[in-house]
């Protein structure tokens, strides 16, 4: 007999192909919600500033950094005041979070002592953000 059109396992290929789409769609679409807000993004950005501050910073130098941007995210995230802006000393990394989830690290190069770097909100909110970093000598 002349089969025209076999349809044997049609079935099972249309649900192969919509499950083959479909997945890699949702994982990407997830992926890229992750991004949305920017977290990321700022994380970069301000650690890679912040590590060029250090590296071109002097002895016992102060320096006032307008970090409300990325620090909004933060706080939007209940990411804790103290652990947004950090440093490694020992392995002279900033750290910078957002997240809960993750963090970003830089390395900066100049062998110099950072005596503090605190997050200040000077209107006693969250509009208005300033990373305050002050430089010690050479160790």
């Amino acid at each position: 007999m002349n089969k025209k059109g076999v349809t044997d396992n049609l079935l099972f290929w249309y649900i192969a192909y919509t499950t083959f789409v479909i997945i890699p769609f949702v994982i990407i679409l997830v992926w890229v919600v992750g991004f949305q807000d920017g977290a990321a993004t700022w994380e970069d950005f301000y650690a890679k500033e912040i590590a060029r501050i250090i590296n071109t910073a002097e002895e016992g130098e102060i320096v006032y950094l307008d970090v409300t941007s990325g620090s909004a995210t933060g706080f939007r995230r209940h990411v804790p005041k103290q652990q947004m802006f950090r440093l490694d000393q020992e392995k002279k990394f900033v750290i910078v979070q957002f997240s809960q989830r993750s963090a970003t690290q830089f390395y900066y190069l100049k062998n110099i002592t950072i005596e503090s770097i605190e997050l200040y909100t000077p209107s006693g909110s969250e509009e208005s953000n300033q990373l305050f970093i002050k430089f010690g000598g050479v160790p």
